[in-house]
């Protein structure tokens, strides 16, 4: 049973690098102290072979690699590993551990007396670039003597019991105070522990972010600026910055402040034929908030140097990074991995992450730039962070192979056959094989999607083995069906079940022809009667032509349900294009995506079923002989061939060559040095040993699959990950997450969600469970079918658990996500239609036991439901807002946030009227749900005030409320809280839905009573 408690045993992965070959990967290990409260925080290395750790003080979080064999990281004590305590220092000043790859103590390498943010090292030995914030009051105060800066820095302390603010915002969540912070650029020479500022003066602005070019020589930042019209309001448009790293030059770029500038890099362009050009340019991923508000998606921006103006290459929405919730995430995560000639870029797609590489094609001769993107992992689940080894991954699959012994069914998820070792390469990996029991899966009982060698689904409780129902299908020993309309069998409800009768006639389908559905009896079905003969049929086994029983094969295409163009039987192909002949594709040959009948390619000539060799309409198709060219020879992971060249038949030469960035000019002379410089592809440097012809590059995840938490992943392609580590291997009795999907009544879109049933979930009608519903925060955020803890306490403790991505969230598109001026409306629909569809599909549910709850977002709409419905029984809201008028003034976001979301234009009278009747606590009259309210006083994105106000209300009402505040706590709490406060959380908020819904339970109550020490 999954308890509270299990989450100090936990560990999370964050913030992998890689050293400048890419032979070594290091990333930041963590895990709970709870007898200190605190997270251990260590550097671990993996080379693809050895996973070790590399630093023990526990504090190691921020760190990078300083070359080859050196990773330096941060500090917060000069003397770190000695007795020897200095005394305590006032003034800014940062200090940094040396320590090599190999191993060895940790050894002091230098201090920077700024707050540094990060640090870069540069091509010259021992030099860095400095991003380091610093008082405009003492801008200079890095010059000045130890001792000077002692003084200063005492002297502000003593009068900080009162603070003088004079612009906005003066505070953020997670950092505190900022009145008067800005940042800088600086060079660090560690040798001479020289500090030079860049550029002519103190700069009045905050960075957002840097980005270097390859070589190294140039950097590009964005910047908010505190001038002319915004001298005392943070903007969130930036201008745009870029500095000559050799002549330590800021030169402005874009100065309109018209665009958020998300994020940027510098790429080097490649051609028509997918070779590099060598051409560097800047691209932006930006928005300009015009069309959906701050929540805009970004599309890709180049600023175009000879018009000084950024010029958008596609239409194409960046949904950008992670919006997967989870509460077992922490540290930070990566968004971006860029390369020389392409990005690596995390988006959210539905109700997963997924890793996509683009490239930016350059037309010589329009001078045009367009984008090309490539899937590289797209599986349901998280992609959290990535990263590249110039390894093969052979190498890997070999040292991480798994010896598990699973035995399940020959229905069993993983693929595994009852008996035989766990089929690890297929996808059961991720259901960990520590099962101690056999699965129990009936081989021809589709009675649990979630028979995944854990142990827990037992299908003998069906009572009809042969049955193919969906949602548990069940014959009653009456012999009569307990299933709706939707079992396959045909029987209705309260009728006798035919799944273990006649059918009545008989069945005259294979059973590998899903000609009929509903054809679904028994096994013994013989489709050697079936009139209709799919034999006669180009679609192989699989033939799914939507005939009848006793009907004639409508089936007269030439392709199955998987070709390319979606054509219909006997129609001709429904491609975007007008082609006019029927598609040729055959089902096995993905000859290109291209193939899409534009009347030429016919990869009926096609030998190679697997080719995937991206021939092109008119071209023959080219995998017809022996492969001798090798494209594993190629040590760069830019390679975009649609074929992996060691298993294609490309003739003599490599006919991939088109899709291949590996580079023909990356040279290696006779000693295997590199004869090339910033335009090798290869990631080596002139004169360094050459990787080209030597490595394998393999891609590797940080991520959330199936119900594992955070593990590094091997990727061999979109849908396979090979799971590379197992910090995680506690064998939970965790529950898989069912779909759920119900049709908005707002605008006809799906809206996707998951139910969590308890384990021991029956059912018979009398059974009765509690249900609560969980909502997300964001609202840009959207619920995945990955691990969270919560859900699967409360599963565990007997609730029906339900979760949704109403109208607002992520992953859909910049249309779906809009609910500016909205909240409460058309997101408020699709949670209350939800759970009625949950209700329907489970009427085990007590509609009389409800809970509710949900933090930021997810806050206020719990708000937003106890002041407009009563049908629930209990309510716990978390971080939340109550009351938009006093969000807009307390909030760190709140000047910004509260008139965009409610779509006002600054805090005139009529907005102020429109904020507050889209407040929740303009309802609060109507509100009877007994409610619990979680609120830090360290929250500055939801100010503990919104807690407070709501408190007030219910009391004075007389609606039975507890607030319940955590002391030095962020908006984070659930996230990276300190441990005991992240438990203590969660036991309120069970004890609080025990207490009101599952009343009879009282052992369970007092239980948890003592835990929240109530």
């Amino acid at each position: 049973m999954i308890k509270v408690e299990d989450l100090r045993n936990f560990t999370f992965l964050s913030n992998p690098q890689t050293n400048p070959s890419r032979t070594l990967a290091a990333f930041v290990v963590s895990n709970s102290d709870y007898e200190q409260n605190k997270y251990i925080n260590k550097i671990y290395t993996f080379d693809g072979q050895a996973l070790k750790p590399l630093t023990e003080a526990g504090n190691e979080t921020d760190f990078l690699f300083e070359d080859e064999k050196n990773i330096l990281f941060k500090t917060p004590e000069k003397n770190r590993y000695t007795a020897q305590t200095e005394a305590e220092s006032k003034r800014p000043l940062t200090h940094y551990y040396r320590i090599n790859v190999d191993g060895g103590e940790a050894a002091y390498a230098f201090s920077i007396p700024l707050d540094v943010e990060k640090l870069w090292p540069l091509n010259n030995n021992g030099k860095f670039l400095v991003l380091a914030s610093y008082d405009l009051n003492y801008p200079d105060l890095w010059q000045k003597t130890p001792a000077e800066q002692e003084e200063i820095c005492r002297h502000n302390e003593e009068t900080a019991f009162c603070r003088q603010i004079h612009e906005i915002p003066f505070q953020a969540n997670g950092t505190g105070y900022l009145y008067n912070r800005r940042s800088a650029l600086f060079f660090f020479d560690a040798v001479s522990e020289e500090l030079e500022l860049i550029g002519e003066d103190y700069p009045n602005y905050v960075i957002k972010w840097v980005s270097l070019n390859n070589a190294k020589t140039k950097a590009l930042f964005a910047a908010t600026c505190y001038e002319g019209n915004d001298e005392y309001r943070y903007c969130d448009f930036a201008k745009l910055y870029e500095v000559d790293l050799e002549n330590c030059i800021i030169t402005p770029l874009y100065e309109q402040l018209n665009q958020q500038l998300g994020d940027g890099f510098y790429v080097e362009t490649v051609n028509q034929q997918h070779q590099a050009s060598g051409h560097e340019i800047a691209v932006l991923i930006s928005s300009d908030t015009s069309g959906y508000g701050l929540n805009e998606n970004n599309y890709f921006y180049v600023y175009d140097r000879a018009s000084s103006q950024l010029q958008k290459i596609s239409d194409y929405e960046i949904i950008y990074g992670n919006s997967v919730g989870s509460d077992v995430a922490y540290g930070c995560c990566q968004e971006k991995y860029v390369s020389l000639n392409y990005l690596d870029l995390i988006e959210t797609v539905d109700c997963r992450s997924t890793l996509q590489r683009f490239f930016f094609v350059e037309d010589e001769v329009a001078h045009k730039i367009t984008l090309k993107r490539k899937m590289l992992v797209n599986r349901e689940g998280a992609v959290n962070a990535a990263f590249s080894l110039n390894i093969a991954p052979t190498v890997i699959a070999e040292e991480f192979a798994s010896d598990c012994d699973c035995e399940c069914g020959s229905d069993c998820k993983c693929g595994c056959q009852s008996g035989e070792p766990c089929s690890c390469e297929c996808e059961c990996d991720d259901c960990e094989c520590e099962c101690e029991n056999e699965c129990k899966c009936v081989s021809d009982c589709n009675c649990a999607n979630d028979c995944d060698c854990n142990g827990e689904c037992d299908c003998d409780d069906c009572d009809c083995n042969d049955c193919k129902c969906e949602n548990n299908c069940k014959c009653n020993n009456a012999n009569e069906c307990n299933c709706d309309s939707e079992c396959k069998c045909g029987c209705q409800s309260g009728e006798p079940c035919s799944c273990e009768c006649d059918c009545g006639n008989e069945c005259k389908c294979v059973s590998d022809c899903n000609c009929a559905n509903d054809c679904d009896c028994n096994g013994e079905c013989d489709c050697d009667d079936c009139e209709c003969d799919c034999d006669d049929c180009e679609c192989e086994n699989d033939c799914k032509c939507g005939c009848k029983s006793g009907d004639t094969c409508t089936c007269e295409c030439k392709c199955d349900s998987e070709c390319k163009c979606g054509c219909q039987s006997g129609e001709p192909c429904s491609c975007e294009c007008d082609c006019g002949n029927e598609c040729k594709c055959v089902s096995d040959c993905n000859c290109a995506n291209d193939c899409d009948c534009n009347g030429e390619c016919d990869c009926d000539d096609c030998d190679c079923n697997d080719c995937k060799c991206g021939c092109k309409s008119g071209d023959t198709c080219t995998c017809e002989c022996e492969c001798e060219c090798d494209c594993d020879d190629c040590e760069c992971d830019d390679c975009d061939c649609e074929c992996e060249c060691g298993d294609c038949d490309c003739g003599n030469e490599c006919k991939c060559e088109s899709d291949c960035n590996c580079a023909n000019d990356c040279d290696c002379n006779s000693d295997n040095e590199c004869n090339c410089g910033s335009d090798c592809k290869c990631g080596c440097q002139s004169g360094e040993p050459c990787s080209c012809r030597q490595n394998h590059s393999s891609l590797c995840i940080i991520g959330f699959y199936q119900q594992n938490r955070s593990e590094i992943y091997l990727v061999h392609n979109p849908e396979k990950l090979q799971r590379l580590t197992y910090f995680n291997s506690q064998n939970l009795s965790t529950v898989k997450p069912l779909p759920l999907t119900i049709t908005s009544r707002f605008d006809r879109e799906a809206v996707n969600g998951y139910v969590l049933l308890p384990p021991d979930f029956r059912q018979e009608a009398r059974a009765s469970y509690p249900l609560i519903l969980d909502i997300h925060g964001g609202p840009k955020t959207v619920y995945g079918s990955t691990y969270y803890h919560e859900m699967q306490v409360w599963a565990n403790l007997g609730f029906v658990v339900c979760c949704t991505n109403p109208h607002g969230s992520d992953g859909r598109g910049n249309k779906f996500a809009d609910i500016r001026g909205a909240y409460g409306q058309q997101d408020y629909d699709d949670l209350m239609d939800f759970l009625d569809a949950v209700l329907k599909t489970y009427p085990q549910i007590d509609s009389k036991r409800l809970g509710v709850t949900g933090g930021s977002y997810g806050g206020f709409m719990t708000n937003w439901i106890i002041t407009h419905t009563k049908r629930f029984q209990a309510a716990c809201t978390q971080r939340s807002i109550s009351n938009w008028l006093s969000f807009y003034g307390t909030s760190d976001i709140g000047y910004l946030f509260a008139t965009d979301q409610n779509k006002v234009k600054d805090f005139s009278l009529e907005d102020q009227k429109t904020l507050w009747e889209h407040s929740p606590l303009h309802y609060i009259n109507n509100a009877v749900t007994p409610t619990l309210i979680i609120h830090s006083d360290a929250d500055y994105r939801c100010p503990y005030e919104q807690g407070m106000q709501l408190h007030t209300a219910l009391t004075a009402l007389g609606v039975p409320n507890k607030l319940c505040v955590f002391h030095e706590e962020n908006h984070e709490l659930s996230r990276s809280g300190r441990i005991k406060a992240r438990e203590q959380r969660l036991n309120l908020i069970t004890h609080w839905f025990l207490q009101y819904l599952q009343a009879d339970n009282k052992e369970l109550i007092q239980k948890f009573a003592e835990k929240c020490h109530i």
